[in-house]
């Protein structure tokens, strides 16, 4: 109980870091600079978010009773994390590396939504959880690499969505009270314990198609 309180706080304290070193951090350019884009990043993140979605398409059409849960449980964290992202950006107004006059830069949108798709995912399937991390990570080094985000930007992303990940899969029917996850009769839990216990109307329903 006190790892997973300690852990509860960690994301927050990373996302508070990661707003201080963003406000410290150097002065930004006020024209635009010259910036060696990386193409392997460019490429990566324009698949990065067609993958995500096509994989919980997936588990929604073909996938079981367990599979659709956790694609419905992720589908209410990557929306929670892409709202609360935008309306931070609108709040701390900071710039981009390589476009100064932009003040849509912190968080990484990008990196608030991929991680809580991984840290979702990973809820769902432990032994995934290297290779979703790691496409999480690659997704905010790709945005370093295109100069659309410093690091304390990512961070403060990573941070964000898996944070906001972690309350989705403690309520009960996610973030948004069933309206995209699922949601389980009594008491709030874990998809991991909760597998096999799903509410009777979500099965009669199910049957009956």
């Amino acid at each position: 109980m006190h790892t997973r309180q300690r852990r509860a706080h960690l994301c927050p304290a990373f996302l508070a870091a990661a707003l201080v070193l963003a406000a410290t951090g150097p002065a930004v350019a006020e024209e635009e600079p010259e910036w060696d884009v990386n193409p392997g990043a460019v490429e990566f993140t324009k698949m990065a978010v067609p993958l995500m979605g096509a994989t919980l398409g997936i588990m929604l059409l073909i996938g079981d009773h367990e599979d659709a849960d956790a694609a419905r449980y992720a589908l209410d964290a990557m929306l929670t994390a892409d709202l609360a992202a935008e309306a931070l950006k609108r709040v701390t107004r900071q710039p981009r590396p390589h476009k100064p006059a932009a003040e849509d830069g912190f968080p990484s949108g990008h990196s608030t939504v991929a991680f809580a798709f991984a840290r979702s995912l990973g809820e769902w399937q432990p032994g995934a959880k290297p290779v979703l991390y790691a496409f999480a990570a690659t997704s905010g080094w790709a945005r370093v690499q295109e100069g659309q985000h410093t690091w304390a930007q990512v961070v403060a992303g990573a941070a964000l969505g898996t944070w906001l990940a972690e309350r989705s899969l403690e309520a009960t029917g996610g973030t948004w009270s069933g309206i995209i996850a699922p949601a389980q009769e009594g008491m709030p839990c874990r998809p991991s314990s909760c597998i096999g216990h799903r509410s009777s109307g979500l099965t009669v329903w199910e049957v009956s198609w």
